[in-house]
């Protein structure tokens, strides 16, 4: 889980979920359909950086107690406030599977995970 910031790991059915901070975004901009997870991404604290910015919080309804970050390039121009839920998406291709106990990666077709 090697990167800067680390991939988000969610438990969920008892498998770790995993996605990259780079391919979380808000729905309005990468929209929604039956090829993206929507998740309602509670924020905590927002992180401008320049040409970045990291969206801190949780998804409650997923795994309230796991952190997640977004990771946002600026001409992301949606506004994300902390105190608020925001409707965030991630491309289901995007999405990775690993056992939890070993850590080793889960084939998509190994898993059923609702998400």
């Amino acid at each position: 889980f090697v990167g800067s910031p680390p991939m988000n790991l969610l438990d969920r059915d008892g498998v770790l979920l995993g996605f990259r901070p780079e391919h979380f975004l808000p729905a309005a901009v990468a929209g929604e359909g039956p090829d993206r997870a929507v998740f309602s991404f509670a924020v905590n604290r927002v992180e401008n950086l320049g040409s970045d910015r990291y969206v801190y919080g949780h998804l409650p309804e997923v795994d309230p107690e796991a952190k997640v970050i977004a990771k946002l390039p600026s001409t992301v121009a949606v506004d994300v406030e902390a105190g608020q839920s925001h409707p965030f998406s991630v491309d289901r291709g995007r999405l990775r599977f690993f056992h939890r106990a070993s850590g080793a990666r889960l084939a998509p077709g190994e898993v059923t995970v609702t998400v």
